[in-house]
């Protein structure tokens, strides 16, 4: 994880990623597990990974981008699907950080992050709006 940063040393176009991940079933049950579902009732048919599997690994991602572990809630998050993540390979997700502003004394960053196969083909693209806590820079 990178050195914690300032809100302002976080600059719009700073990138995000990449980084692979593999998807099997261990990957798919530790969702689930994550998610706390009832896996028996999980749909976990044919060879594909739900399609908000790897929706999870964006906290681990913005934070290795924006610096350090920080408080995060996502404020909002809109996810664009456009083919399935099949089980067996692995997934690469990049992206950047698109925009950031202060609204009501709290800190805020849009991120883009795509998600892409083995064979670059894209799976799907989500837009994540984070309220985060981060150094401000000391005003003499």
């Amino acid at each position: 994880m990178s050195a914690e940063k300032t809100f302002d040393e976080i600059a719009i176009g700073d990138g995000i990623g990449p980084k692979e991940y593999l998807v099997d079933e261990k990957a798919i049950k530790d969702f689930v597990e994550y998610g706390q579902w009832d896996s028996k009732k999980f749909p976990m048919k044919g060879p594909y990974a739900p399609p908000g599997f790897s929706v999870t690994s964006h906290a681990r991602l913005s934070a290795e981008a924006l610096g350090g572990p920080g408080v995060r809630v996502w404020a909002k998050s809109e996810h664009e699907y456009f083919q399935p993540i099949r089980l067996g390979g692995k997934i690469i997700k990049k992206g950047k950080i698109v925009d950031k502003y202060t609204k009501r004394g709290r800190d805020y960053f849009v991120t883009d992050i795509e998600t892409f196969d083995e064979k670059g083909t894209l799976l799907f693209r989500s837009r994540e709006t984070i309220m985060m806590s981060v150094k401000r820079e000391e005003k003499p």
